[in-house]
């Protein structure tokens, strides 16, 4: 089963559209904000990703890669090489370097058909699969890092635990998951602190406003967790960087230069 709940998916999958709708405006504009989230995020991995040594750009596989919107703005911006896996074609196979169906559960295939990686990336991923302990597990066959942004949130909001397509992994959760499948956690960033509840609230045409005024409000609350005003606990979601344990340094430089696409 390469989903929690497939059906979910489904549905997600048949009410993609290229352009925003007026039925969609919302989620245009909620859409807008996660988007500027996780590039946050992204910004603050690949800034800590070790370059390659012979100065090629570096493989990084999409785990999840939808419609492969997000990793190719990710070979855009940090010049590397996106490959992506998925097990729904949501599109990706304009928009990424290579894409194959395949879910993340069997991440490890991807070795036979491209080769090894410099690094892989989950966003926003792991709550929907059925086994996230096999993901990473998978992963750790894959590449010697590991990139995730996801909604580590702890304490989970109670209404997040009633929803039956994903599942709720606190921040501390994670990273003993993670311990357990081989990964040494290199560095954590939170990336956002507020929801995108202003969008429910708000009347059809003050999304704009209140899209500035949510992004406004994310730049002091990281403000204030970087300088110690507010707890890190109340962020929601983090980036983390993983360093597979299972991988030597040598081992990793000789197997990402066994295939170069």
């Amino acid at each position: 089963m390469p989903a929690r709940d497939s059906t979910y998916w489904e549905a997600r999958q048949e009410s993609q559209c290229e352009n925003a709708s007026p039925c969609h405006y919302q989620e245009y504009w909620q859409d807008l904000y996660a988007t500027g989230m996780r590039r946050r995020g992204m910004e603050r991995l690949f800034t800590a990703l070790p370059r390659a040594e012979d100065d090629r750009a570096l493989r990084v596989l999409d785990v999840g890669c939808g419609d492969g919107r997000f990793g190719a703005w990710v070979a855009r911006r940090f010049d590397v090489a996106v490959s992506g896996i998925d097990c729904y074609a949501w599109g990706a196979y304009d928009r990424l370097r290579r894409f194959a169906r395949i879910d993340a559960e069997n991440a490890a295939q991807v070795v036979k058909k491209w080769g090894h990686f410099d690094a892989a990336m989950l966003v926003t991923v792991l709550p929907f699969v059925a086994s996230a302990e096999r993901v990473l597990e998978e992963l750790t066959h894959v590449a010697p890092y590991l990139l995730v942004l996801d909604n580590f949130q702890d304490p989970a909001p109670a209404w997040q635990t009633r929803l039956s397509y994903k599942r709720h992994i606190p921040l501390w959760d994670f990273f003993a998951m993670a311990s357990a499948a081989g990964y040494v956690m290199e560095e954590t960033y939170p990336v956002n602190v507020l929801d995108r509840a202003l969008f429910v609230h708000a009347p059809r045409v003050l999304y704009p406003f209140a899209y500035l005024a949510t992004m406004l409000g994310e730049k002091l609350a990281l403000w204030s967790i970087e300088h110690g005003r507010l707890n890190v606990r109340h962020a929601r979601y983090f980036a983390v960087l993983l360093k597979n344990g299972k991988w030597s340094e040598l081992q990793a430089r000789r197997l990402c230069a066994q295939k170069v696409f």
